[in-house]
């Protein structure tokens, strides 16, 4: 199983070089530059994208509708994904409304109901070592349930 991942991921990872050199694009979407992935790797009807080490989102029709302003993103589910920015996880809603501020909790999980698991890591004050940590839940509009 492992290695027809590895070859899946190589194969991705190909088809998105030749994306980004302008060779080819994926179907069914127009590039307004030459900075998109394939079709497949849409959630939720919007596609993560990098340009210059920061990452966005773009809709089916090729069009940048989250700009590039994150360290790394998560797909969109149940109309949320989770972005990082200098280390700190936030919540992001898709149309790149920040629904948690970024440094309150430490994961997330979204689940198939469209709550969202939280943790927030207790660390040493002096030492920085992690001690516990404390789960919840909340909505898509951040608040605690």
């Amino acid at each position: 199983m492992k290695r027809n991942i590895s070859v899946m991921r190589k194969v991705s990872i190909f088809l998105v070089v030749l994306m980004i050199v302008g060779l080819i694009l994926p179907v069914g979407v127009k590039a307004e530059r030459e900075y998109y992935v394939d079709s497949n790797l849409f959630s939720d009807g919007l596609a993560p994208v990098e340009l210059g080490n920061k990452w966005g989102y773009i809709n089916r029709k090729g069009k940048l509708v989250i700009p590039f302003k994150y360290d790394s993103v998560e797909d969109f589910r149940k109309g949320v994904a989770v972005v990082t920015k200098a280390d700190k996880k936030g919540l992001i809603d898709k149309k790149g409304k920040i629904i948690v501020e970024f440094g309150i909790y430490d994961s997330f999980g979204i689940m198939d109901s469209g709550f969202i698991s939280v943790s927030k890591n207790i660390r040493d004050k002096n030492t920085n070592e992690y001690l516990d940590s404390k789960t919840g839940i909340i909505n898509k509009n951040g608040k605690i349930v």
